[in-house]
């Protein structure tokens, strides 16, 4: 099963996402996120054969009241020269602390995961071609420097079907921050 496991983000956050990304839409062909498929990925499973529940589990069993973080700047990762994904980056040591203890986690139960290193970051476009280039890199120079605290929503498992109008989401297992 294509599988992920992400933190989900609160409303204001989402809506400045969504400012971000109607200020590049000028500018890239590409596909943006959905309004309710933002989240950041902390584990993806190409396909999960592991054990949900005891994942589930765990994650409960963490005892998390909050996850604050602090959004930094929109950046963008390359396919070779170009520009492939549009993000926002964000640092915060409370979720690197959280992937820490579920990699060890995942590793341990010996499931099979993506081992990029993590980066923080929550995805705004998966970029197709830019049809501004000038005008993309004036808006990355403008958003690049940016200082906006927030806390996560919550922590959420969830299943990921591809289709050709994009993934589709499924909520397995959701634990809300208090």
């Amino acid at each position: 099963m294509r599988s992920f496991i992400a933190l989900e983000l609160p409303e204001n956050i989402i809506s400045y996402l969504q400012e971000v990304a109607s200020s590049f839409s000028m500018s890239i062909l590409g596909r943006f996120v959905k309004k309710k498929d933002y989240h950041s990925t902390l584990f993806f499973f190409e396909n999960f054969t592991g054990n949900i529940d005891a994942i589930c589990r765990y994650i409960d069993s963490l005892g998390l009241k909050t996850v604050s973080a602090e959004l930094t700047g929109i950046r963008f990762f390359k396919r070779g020269e170009e520009p492939s994904v549009l993000y926002v980056s964000y640092r915060s040591d409370e979720v690197v602390s959280l992937f820490e203890n579920l990699r060890d986690f995942i590793k341990k139960e010996k499931i099979s995961f993506d081992e990029k290193p993590f980066k923080g970051h929550i995805t705004i476009c998966r970029i197709k071609k830019l049809l501004d280039p000038g005008d993309f890199y004036d808006r990355i120079k403008i958003f690049s420097n940016i200082n906006i605290d927030f806390r996560f929503r919550s922590i959420s498992f969830f299943e990921s079907k591809l289709t050709p109008d994009g993934p589709i989401y499924k909520n397995i297992f959701r634990k809300e921050f208090e």
